[in-house]
Protein backbone atom coordinates (compact mmCIF):
# COMPACT_ATOMS: atom_id res chain seq x y z
CA UNK A 1 0.00 0.00 0.00
CA UNK A 2 1.45 3.38 -0.96
CA UNK A 3 1.68 6.36 1.39
CA UNK A 4 -1.31 8.14 -0.16
CA UNK A 5 -3.52 5.07 0.20
CA UNK A 6 -2.38 4.57 3.78
CA UNK A 7 -3.11 8.20 4.62
CA UNK A 8 -6.57 8.02 3.05
CA UNK A 9 -7.37 4.83 4.93
CA UNK A 10 -6.17 6.30 8.21
CA UNK A 11 -8.26 9.42 7.83
CA UNK A 12 -11.32 7.41 6.85
CA UNK A 13 -10.86 5.23 9.92
CA UNK A 14 -10.53 8.26 12.17
CA UNK A 15 -13.65 9.76 10.63
CA UNK A 16 -15.64 6.69 11.59
CA UNK A 17 -14.18 6.70 15.08
CA UNK A 18 -14.85 10.39 15.45
CA UNK A 19 -18.47 10.20 14.36
CA UNK A 20 -19.06 7.39 16.85
CA UNK A 21 -17.29 8.93 19.83
CA UNK A 22 -17.89 12.65 19.47
CA UNK A 23 -21.44 13.29 18.25
CA UNK A 24 -21.94 16.93 17.42
CA UNK A 25 -25.19 17.52 19.27
CA UNK A 26 -24.41 17.21 22.99
CA UNK A 27 -26.80 19.31 25.09
CA UNK A 28 -28.14 19.39 28.63
CA UNK A 29 -31.34 17.73 29.70
CA UNK A 30 -32.41 21.05 31.18
CA UNK A 31 -32.17 22.79 27.82
CA UNK A 32 -34.26 20.10 26.11
CA UNK A 33 -36.95 20.47 28.76
CA UNK A 34 -37.01 24.27 28.89
CA UNK A 35 -37.12 24.69 25.10
CA UNK A 36 -39.24 21.60 24.32
CA UNK A 37 -36.58 20.71 21.76
CA UNK A 38 -36.56 17.16 20.36
CA UNK A 39 -33.35 15.13 20.07
CA UNK A 40 -32.58 12.89 17.08
CA UNK A 41 -30.21 9.93 17.15
CA UNK A 42 -27.94 8.89 14.28
CA UNK A 43 -30.55 6.52 12.86
CA UNK A 44 -33.26 9.16 12.79
CA UNK A 45 -35.29 8.13 15.86
CA UNK A 46 -36.73 11.22 17.55
CA UNK A 47 -36.82 11.80 21.33
CA UNK A 48 -39.18 14.41 22.76
CA UNK A 49 -41.36 15.49 25.71
CA UNK A 50 -38.51 15.14 28.19
CA UNK A 51 -39.33 15.31 31.88
CA UNK A 52 -37.09 15.14 34.95
CA UNK A 53 -38.11 14.58 38.57
CA UNK A 54 -35.96 14.61 41.71
CA UNK A 55 -38.03 11.86 43.26
CA UNK A 56 -36.45 11.02 46.63
CA UNK A 57 -33.50 12.41 48.56
CA UNK A 58 -32.45 11.34 52.04
CA UNK A 59 -31.42 13.43 53.87
CA UNK A 60 -33.60 16.01 52.14
CA UNK A 61 -31.00 18.76 52.61
CA UNK A 62 -28.46 17.00 50.38
CA UNK A 63 -27.59 18.79 47.16
CA UNK A 64 -28.84 16.67 44.26
CA UNK A 65 -28.45 16.74 40.50
CA UNK A 66 -30.46 19.16 38.42
CA UNK A 67 -31.52 18.68 34.80
CA UNK A 68 -28.89 21.24 33.77
CA UNK A 69 -26.17 18.99 35.22
CA UNK A 70 -27.19 16.01 33.06
CA UNK A 71 -25.79 15.83 29.54
CA UNK A 72 -27.63 14.30 26.59
CA UNK A 73 -25.70 12.94 23.64
CA UNK A 74 -25.74 10.35 20.86
CA UNK A 75 -24.99 6.77 21.83
CA UNK A 76 -21.57 5.85 20.33
CA UNK A 77 -22.10 4.06 17.02
CA UNK A 78 -20.13 1.01 18.16
CA UNK A 79 -22.92 0.38 20.69
CA UNK A 80 -25.88 1.15 18.44
CA UNK A 81 -28.32 3.98 17.82
CA UNK A 82 -29.90 5.86 20.69
CA UNK A 83 -29.51 8.47 23.39
CA UNK A 84 -26.95 8.79 26.17
CA UNK A 85 -27.41 10.47 29.56
CA UNK A 86 -24.33 11.48 31.54
CA UNK A 87 -23.99 12.84 35.06
CA UNK A 88 -22.74 12.27 38.59
CA UNK A 89 -25.55 10.06 39.84
CA UNK A 90 -24.34 8.93 43.27
CA UNK A 91 -25.12 8.39 46.93
CA UNK A 92 -22.77 8.25 49.91
CA UNK A 93 -23.25 6.34 53.15
CA UNK A 94 -26.62 7.21 54.71
CA UNK A 95 -27.94 8.80 51.52
CA UNK A 96 -30.64 7.85 49.01
CA UNK A 97 -30.97 9.69 45.71
CA UNK A 98 -33.65 8.81 43.20
CA UNK A 99 -34.29 10.46 39.82
CA UNK A 100 -36.85 9.85 37.10
CA UNK A 101 -36.26 10.77 33.46
CA UNK A 102 -39.07 10.18 30.98
CA UNK A 103 -39.43 10.87 27.27
CA UNK A 104 -41.15 9.71 24.10
CA UNK A 105 -39.22 8.10 21.27
CA UNK A 106 -40.66 8.15 17.75
CA UNK A 107 -39.33 5.79 15.10
CA UNK A 108 -37.33 7.07 12.17
CA UNK A 109 -39.34 7.65 8.97
CA UNK A 110 -40.42 4.46 7.17
CA UNK A 111 -39.39 2.41 10.18
CA UNK A 112 -40.69 1.00 13.42
CA UNK A 113 -39.15 0.29 16.82
CA UNK A 114 -38.80 -3.40 17.63
CA UNK A 115 -36.43 -3.34 20.58
CA UNK A 116 -34.60 -1.33 23.23
CA UNK A 117 -31.32 -1.67 25.06
CA UNK A 118 -29.84 -0.36 28.29
CA UNK A 119 -26.11 -0.02 28.99
CA UNK A 120 -24.67 1.62 32.11
CA UNK A 121 -21.36 2.36 33.77
CA UNK A 122 -21.49 2.22 37.56
CA UNK A 123 -20.29 0.69 40.80
CA UNK A 124 -21.50 0.10 44.33
CA UNK A 125 -19.38 -0.31 47.45
CA UNK A 126 -20.47 -2.79 50.15
CA UNK A 127 -23.74 -1.69 51.75
CA UNK A 128 -24.78 0.39 48.73
CA UNK A 129 -26.71 -0.22 45.51
CA UNK A 130 -26.97 1.60 42.19
CA UNK A 131 -29.57 0.76 39.58
CA UNK A 132 -31.40 1.99 36.50
CA UNK A 133 -34.88 0.61 35.89
CA UNK A 134 -36.39 1.26 32.44
CA UNK A 135 -40.13 0.81 31.91
CA UNK A 136 -41.45 1.06 28.35
CA UNK A 137 -45.03 1.79 27.27
CA UNK A 138 -46.90 2.01 23.99
CA UNK A 139 -50.06 4.12 23.77
CA UNK A 140 -51.96 1.94 26.24
CA UNK A 141 -49.83 -0.70 27.94
CA UNK A 142 -46.47 -1.53 29.44
CA UNK A 143 -44.59 -3.57 26.85
CA UNK A 144 -41.14 -3.96 28.34
CA UNK A 145 -38.68 -3.32 31.15
CA UNK A 146 -34.93 -3.48 31.68
CA UNK A 147 -32.88 -3.27 34.87
CA UNK A 148 -29.16 -2.62 35.31
CA UNK A 149 -28.03 -3.03 38.93
CA UNK A 150 -24.82 -2.83 40.98
CA UNK A 151 -23.62 -4.92 42.77
CA UNK A 152 -22.30 -7.07 41.30
CA UNK A 153 -19.82 -4.60 39.86
CA UNK A 154 -18.52 -4.94 36.34
CA UNK A 155 -17.52 -2.84 33.33
CA UNK A 156 -20.39 -1.53 31.25
CA UNK A 157 -23.45 -3.68 31.95
CA UNK A 158 -25.70 -4.08 28.93
CA UNK A 159 -29.21 -5.52 28.51
CA UNK A 160 -31.52 -5.79 25.51
CA UNK A 161 -35.16 -6.60 24.87
CA UNK A 162 -36.77 -7.33 21.49
CA UNK A 163 -40.50 -6.72 21.06
CA UNK A 164 -42.90 -9.01 19.20
CA UNK A 165 -44.41 -5.99 17.40
CA UNK A 166 -43.11 -2.84 15.74
CA UNK A 167 -44.05 0.50 17.28
CA UNK A 168 -44.14 3.96 15.80
CA UNK A 169 -43.79 5.66 19.20
CA UNK A 170 -43.01 4.64 22.78
CA UNK A 171 -42.83 6.20 26.23
CA UNK A 172 -39.73 5.41 28.29
CA UNK A 173 -39.59 6.02 32.04
CA UNK A 174 -36.12 5.73 33.52
CA UNK A 175 -35.83 5.37 37.32
CA UNK A 176 -32.27 5.99 38.55
CA UNK A 177 -31.76 4.95 42.18
CA UNK A 178 -28.62 5.30 44.30
CA UNK A 179 -28.91 3.90 47.82
CA UNK A 180 -26.23 4.16 50.50
CA UNK A 181 -28.58 3.88 53.48
CA UNK A 182 -27.30 0.48 54.60
CA UNK A 183 -23.65 1.51 54.72
CA UNK A 184 -21.84 2.83 57.80
CA UNK A 185 -18.55 3.40 55.98
CA UNK A 186 -18.18 7.16 55.38
CA UNK A 187 -16.06 6.44 52.29
CA UNK A 188 -18.57 4.17 50.58
CA UNK A 189 -20.27 5.27 47.37
CA UNK A 190 -22.88 4.07 44.89
CA UNK A 191 -22.52 5.73 41.51
CA UNK A 192 -23.56 5.68 37.85
CA UNK A 193 -22.07 8.08 35.33
CA UNK A 194 -23.23 6.84 31.90
CA UNK A 195 -26.68 5.59 30.86
CA UNK A 196 -27.05 4.52 27.23
CA UNK A 197 -30.50 3.85 25.78
CA UNK A 198 -30.31 2.05 22.45
CA UNK A 199 -33.21 1.61 20.04
CA UNK A 200 -33.44 -1.02 17.31
CA UNK A 201 -35.53 -0.60 14.17
CA UNK A 202 -37.02 -3.28 11.93
CA UNK A 203 -35.94 -1.49 8.72
CA UNK A 204 -32.15 -1.47 8.61
CA UNK A 205 -32.00 0.03 5.11
CA UNK A 206 -32.67 3.58 6.27
CA UNK A 207 -29.47 5.64 5.79
CA UNK A 208 -27.65 6.89 8.86
CA UNK A 209 -27.82 10.65 9.28
CA UNK A 210 -24.67 12.21 7.82
CA UNK A 211 -22.74 14.91 9.73
CA UNK A 212 -21.99 18.27 8.14
CA UNK A 213 -18.50 18.68 6.55
CA UNK A 214 -17.39 20.95 9.39
CA UNK A 215 -18.35 18.25 11.89
CA UNK A 216 -16.31 15.65 9.98
CA UNK A 217 -13.21 17.89 10.10
CA UNK A 218 -13.59 18.20 13.85
CA UNK A 219 -14.02 14.48 14.39
CA UNK A 220 -10.95 13.70 12.24
CA UNK A 221 -8.81 15.54 14.76
CA UNK A 222 -10.41 14.17 17.92
CA UNK A 223 -12.02 10.87 16.94
CA UNK A 224 -9.44 8.49 18.33
CA UNK A 225 -9.20 10.48 21.56
CA UNK A 226 -12.98 10.31 21.92
CA UNK A 227 -13.07 6.53 21.55
CA UNK A 228 -10.32 5.96 24.11
CA UNK A 229 -12.04 8.41 26.46
CA UNK A 230 -15.30 6.49 26.19
CA UNK A 231 -13.57 3.14 26.80
CA UNK A 232 -11.90 4.61 29.87
CA UNK A 233 -15.30 5.74 31.18
CA UNK A 234 -16.67 2.22 30.75
CA UNK A 235 -13.67 0.84 32.65
CA UNK A 236 -13.83 3.43 35.44
CA UNK A 237 -15.99 1.25 37.64
CA UNK A 238 -13.44 -1.56 37.81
Amino acid sequence: MNRLALTSTTFAFLAVLGSSALPAHAVTLGSLISTSTPFTDLFGNRYSNFNFVNSTHIPASDVSLTADQITVNQVPINIGFGIEFGGSFNAKAGQINDYIISYNVTAAPKSGINGIGLATNGSADPGTTALVNDTVYDANNQIGSLVSKYPPNGPGKSFNQIFTNNYSSLLVQKDINLDGSASSDPNSLASISIIDQTVTNENSNIPVLTPEPSEVLGTLAFGAIGVFSYLRRLQSSK
